[in-house]
């Protein structure tokens, strides 16, 4: 077997893989992220993101709220120290 072989290169990059993980015990993630997402894994992944995207809106919107609420009583401290 020669040393550029395609089994020879994925063990190489395997192994360069675990270097960079810095544990071996993280081999299954390395086994695991090889493998097809099967159509309900992708489905399942969909939903979570729209949920997740879903919550993130409405914390968008609570925290546009509280930022007007502070501009509002930035302007109220305005007018009691410039008078305007």
């Amino acid at each position: 077997m020669s040393a550029f072989s395609p089994q020879a290169l994925q063990r190489e990059q395997s192994l360069a893989e675990l270097d960079v993980l810095g544990d071996f015990s993280m081999a299954w993630l390395v086994r695991t992220l090889r493998l097809p997402a099967a159509e309900s894994h992708t489905n399942l992944a969909l939903a979570l993101c729209v949920f997740l995207m879903g919550l993130l809106s409405v914390a968008l919107i609570w925290q546009a709220q509280i930022i007007a609420n502070q501009r509002d009583a930035i302007r109220f401290l305005e007018t009691l120290k410039f008078g305007g």
